[in-house]
């Protein structure tokens, strides 16, 4: 089996997951739409559209990139600046009162870690792509 173009299946399980909490983030924001003039419910809104379109933007990268080997250096620069981000803005939440922001925030890093590469090779049987160099070093 070709392992260059083989489906990705933690990379998809996280994508979906991704999507699917970013659509229902954008859904329970529309639903308080009517409501969120001042105040909490305000602050409600723009944490869930915040959330989400972090999910969109991630779903997209995670469904483009299925099939291709994963960049080191783009996935620990993606994975330092989400978990920096939406770890501050989730304790913003719960510090501002709003734990159904702040909890729909954590869930939003777990689907993230479901996809995201843990380790120094990448996914087991997606590994990172071996440099020129390394493989004549061991050659």
């Amino acid at each position: 089996m070709n392992k260059e173009n083989t489906l990705n299946v933690r990379r998809l399980v996280g994508a979906i997951f991704l999507a699917l909490g970013a659509f229902f983030g954008f859904v329970e924001a529309q639903s308080v739409s009517s409501v969120a003039m001042f105040g909490i419910v305000r602050d409600y809104q723009g944490f869930l559209y915040w959330f989400s379109a972090w999910g969109v933007g991630l779903a997209i990268w995670y469904f483009v990139t299925l099939k291709t080997p994963p960049n080191k250096k783009a996935e620990r620069i993606v994975k330092i600046i989400f978990f920096i981000v939406i770890g501050l803005n989730v304790l913003f939440a719960f510090a501002s009162g709003i734990s159904n922001a702040g909890g729909f925030g954590i869930g939003l890093m777990i689907a993230y870690s479901i996809g995201c590469p843990w380790g120094k090779q990448g996914y087991k049987k997606h590994p990172y792509p071996v440099s020129k160099e390394k493989e004549a070093a061991e050659d």
